[in-house]
């Protein structure tokens, strides 16, 4: 078995990845930056209402991050404080960001991931071992059906990506 990222390793990385001008700090611009390069990856148009959902939920992300974990309040995120809030969240705005990744990544809007789908989601966090992502897969497909549903890629994020 591929031995998952520790927690502190994906924070690391998910701040590597929201942090677009590689500044050290988050602020409004980089999450939009991100949001476009996120719809671009899965091959959306813009002008989808998936993508127009997830531009929704990165904005409502970026507003909730900015009143949790901004203490200076000097409209950018620090990696500390990003950390730190991380380890200690218990947020839906998680939830949501995670259900507005899904609509992006089902391509054939189907309501379920495909594990190529799956596959595109990891490959995008920068995770491209098919063995790590099979065995992912295989762990949150709890019905065996062959794909994901919102609540098993929910319960993925909520055990991997807090």
């Amino acid at each position: 078995m591929t031995a998952i990222p520790s927690i502190e390793k994906m924070i690391e990385k998910s701040f590597g990845n929201l942090d677009s001008d590689h500044d050290g700090y988050l602020d409004e611009a980089d999450l939009k930056r991100y949001s476009d390069e996120l719809i671009n990856k899965f091959g959306r148009s813009p002008d989808e209402a998936a993508a127009g959902n997830f531009r929704a939920a990165v904005q409502g992300m970026w507003r909730h991050m900015q009143g949790a974990m901004d203490k200076n309040q000097g409209q950018r995120i620090s990696k500390q404080e990003f950390t730190e809030y991380q380890l200690n969240q218990a947020s839906t705005e998680v939830d949501t960001f995670a259900e507005a990744i899904f609509d992006l990544a089902n391509a054939d809007d189907n309501n379920h991931l495909s594990r190529e789908e799956f596959r595109n989601v990891l490959a995008v966090e920068g995770q491209k071992d098919p063995k790590f992502v099979d065995e992912v897969f295989e762990r949150y497909d709890s019905d065996n059906d062959g794909s994901l549903t919102k609540s098993e890629y929910r319960k993925y994020v909520q055990e991997h990506m807090r």
